[in-house]
């Protein structure tokens, strides 16, 4: 019983982790123009998008890293923790 229990568990967190939106298979996250590194290039792209959503004018999908569909201060920390990487 507990192996079935311990199988059922890990198909559950391997089901969430292949559906969570914020989670993106390749690349820096916060390397938001892709030149290869986090800079200030990527925090000034991220700045002109913040607070937006899908529809408005300053919207970025690039810029909505944990895909929660608003830039907001969560991204901002993402992109920060990799700042310099």
């Amino acid at each position: 019983m507990l192996k079935r229990t311990v199988y059922v568990v890990l198909f559950a967190v391997l089901a969430l982790f292949l559906t969570m939106p914020s989670i993106k298979a390749v690349g820096l996250m916060g390397d938001l123009d892709h030149d290869g590194n986090v800079d200030l290039n990527d925090v000034l792209i991220a700045v002109e998008a913040f607070g937006a959503r899908p529809g408005h004018e300053r919207w970025n999908s690039e810029a909505d890293l944990n895909g929660d569909s608003v830039v907001s201060m969560a991204d901002m920390i993402i992109l920060v923790s990799n700042f310099g990487n």
